[in-house]
Parts: structure tokens; sequence; C-alpha cells
């Protein structure tokens, strides 16, 4: 990990962490988020870009709904980006990737330890960094599997997380 701070160019995916908490009941949480500094296009790209009010949508879901205790299920994180925009991977070194975390859970029990993408990354070499970057464009779905506690209602079944 890199123990100085990043150039002030470099673009922030998100400039505060986004918090969901997902249930049986409540089976999806929507949240929205710039994708990058507004005046940015990807880094990838070296170039400049006019302000975009383009925003991410970020949705959380417990699925399958019809889940009983002592059944699997998957939470699924998605981010639909707009544009030229892009998120990064939740993998390698750089301190700027995507962190995933279940802050809390209710009634459930990992089976997976660890977020996985439903695609692998880009990933090139950022010449002004000189770090390989994996950045997703266009939509990605995260998505990591529970077993529900066979012996805890589904109605208190609870999971909060974070995307940062």
């Amino acid at each position: 990990m890199m123990s100085e701070p990043l150039l002030d160019h470099v673009p922030r995916f998100l400039n505060r962490t986004w918090t969901a908490i997902v249930s049986i009941a409540l089976l999806s949480a929507i949240g929205t988020a710039n994708a990058q500094a507004p005046g940015f296009e990807d880094l990838l790209a070296g170039k400049l870009s006019p302000k975009s009010t383009a925003k991410a949508r970020f949705t959380a879901t417990l699925i399958p709904s019809t889940a009983k205790p002592g059944d699997e299920v998957t939470l699924a994180v998605t981010a639909n980006l707009p544009p030229k925009s892009y998120i990064y991977a939740t993998t390698g070194d750089f301190e700027m990737r995507t962190r995933i975390t279940t802050t809390a859970t209710e009634g459930l029990e990992p089976i997976d330890a660890d977020f996985q993408p439903n695609r692998a990354p880009e990933e090139k070499l950022d010449p002004i960094l000189k770090l390989t970057l994996a950045k997703f464009h266009g939509d990605v779905t995260w998505t990591k599997r529970f077993r529900l506690d066979p012996t805890t209602s589904t109605e208190k079944v609870r999971v909060a997380l974070e995307l940062e």
C-alpha cells in the first residue's frame, strides 16, 4: 500500500461512504453518489471532460426473497455507472480501491469470505501513479453468500454494509 497521500488530481469515485441496510422484508436499498469528481474523465483516457451531473446508482439486494431459515441467500451489491465513469475494483494494493464491508448481520452466517464481482475488472498501468489500477466501467455486481440462521425468523434478518 502507498504510505503517501495520492496526488490531488486523482478523482475519487465517492466522496463519502454509502451505507445500506438490507433485510428479507426490505429486499433492496438504493443510493446514489458521484461516480467520480466532476470535470474528470477516466484517467486511463487521460483527458478532461465537461462537468456532468450524472450519478452512479447503487443497490443492495438479498436474494431469493422466498428463502427460509437454513437456506442459502446471496447479498448482491450493484453499481450502475453513468457513461465514462468507473469504479475501482475491490482487489489490489491501491488505497483508493473499493471496499465493501458487512458491518453488522442478524440471522445470517457468512459462507463466502469476500464479495466477488460478476466479471473481471479492466487493468491498466496508470502512467502518473505508476501503479496498475483495476477498474470497472459500466455496471458491476458483487455478491457474497450467506446462510440464514435456522433458529431466526426471516423477519428479523438484517445486514448493514458499507461501500467506500
